[in-house]
């Protein structure tokens, strides 16, 4: 039961009744940090430490932490790609960090009144 409840609280309005923003926005922002956090991982995470690992099983813990290695081209191009998956982040920062002024600054917006039907769902309420 408590899990129920902390599922429905983490997927519920989460403090939506003050922004008419709807349910698609909610996806597309957990959606983005979903390919954020994908693309973090294989561009940068997992190729970096695959070819540190290779590199130390077969040269030792030093070289592979050693700054020739790290400046190696195909650790410099991984860390190039890299800016793919920070530029995404960026940009999710910039807009958490929009709506966080917004409702700072500008909270004159009226709460959007919510009704909760027989399942359990809330929609809007209709005028």
């Amino acid at each position: 039961m408590v899990g129920l409840f902390t599922f429905q609280v983490m997927l519920g309005h989460q403090g939506y009744e003050y922004v008419d923003l709807g349910r698609l926005w909610q996806i597309g922002k957990f959606l983005g940090i979903v390919f954020w956090l994908v693309l973090m991982l294989f561009t940068s995470l997992l190729p970096v430490g695959i070819i540190q690992f290779i590199a130390s099983a077969s040269e030792g813990l030093w070289y592979a932490r050693s700054e020739a290695f790290m400046q190696s081209d195909i650790l410099q191009t991984l860390r190039w790609v890299r800016t793919i998956g920070d530029v995404v982040f960026i940009v999710g920062a910039l807009a958490v960090t929009w709506q966080i002024v917004k409702g700072v600054f500008f909270p004159d917006l009226e709460p959007v009144a919510l009704e909760t039907d027989e399942s359990g769902a809330t929609s809007e309420l209709s005028a």
